[in-house]
This record gives structure tokens, C-alpha cells and sequence, in this order.
């Protein structure tokens, strides 16, 4: 490793032993360590990854009707059944499960979505 002792374009001093090095050296020869290495903070992005987003096989309870009780509950049941698998479950996925229930076109499926979205807004599963 190159040392210096005198300042210029791309040296840098260390504190512990006061010589120069290279900019790019993360370590002195006196092994004073300039970056102290943390671990990555987990980014939003990884989340979503583990998160499912368009759920594979048929639902896993069934929604039996359009009132804002019943669908809040079916949203639990379905978040239950995720945690127990040790899974996430996005809110896009409760959209997605409706469609094995009702029509996309339909009326119930727009009460059922509007009710899901309010989950949406909230962040919250809790019903």
C-alpha cells in the first residue's frame, strides 16, 4: 500500500497514525479502518418481493356476501391463512380473489373492491 506524507489529489489522512493514503483504501497500514462496514438497511423493494401479489389456486375461504362486515372478515381470514404459511398477502391479491366470486363487471365486484381499498387506505387488515 502506497503511504505519503504529505497531502494531495487523492490521499486521505488517518486520524490514528497521521500519514496519507489512497482515496479508495478502506483500511490504513496502521489497520485503522476508515468504513466501518453496517448492514444494508431493508429497502421497501425487498418487502414487496416476499409479498404475494397474484395468488396461485383457488381462495382459501370463501366470500359470501357484499356487506362491509363480510368482506373486512374475508380479508382476515385469507390474511390469517397467510401468516400461518409464514406469507404476505398484497391488498391487490384480495382484488384478485374476488374474481372467483363475482364477475369483473359486475356491481358486487365493484362494493366488494371499494370495501377492500378502504383496507388500502388504512394499512391495516385489523377488522
Amino acid at each position: 500500500m502506497n503511504t505519503w506524507k504529505e497531502a494531495g489529489r487523492g490521499r486521505k489522512n488517518c486520524p490514528a497514525c497521521n500519514i496519507y493514503v489512497a482515496v479508495r483504501a478502506s483500511k490504513c497500514v496502521c489497520d485503522h479502518q476508515f468504513y466501518a462496514t453496517k448492514p444494508k438497511p431493508k429497502r421497501e423493494e425487498d418487502e414487496i418481493k416476499d409479498t404475494i401479489e397474484f395468488p396461485a389456486g383457488a381462495c382459501p375461504s370463501e366470500l359470501t356476501g357484499t356487506d362491509r362486515a363480510t368482506v373486512l372478515a374475508w380479508c382476515r381470514d385469507i390474511w390469517v391463512h397467510y401468516q400461518h404459511q409464514k406469507q404476505k398477502i398484497a391488498i391487490s391479491a384480495l382484488r384478485y380473489y374476488v374474481r372467483h366470486f363475482y364477475n369483473i363487471a359486475s356491481e358486487e365486484y365493484k362494493i366488494v373492491c371499494s370495501h377492500i381499498n378502504t383496507l388500502e387506505n388504512s394499512r391495516s387488515i385489523d377488522v
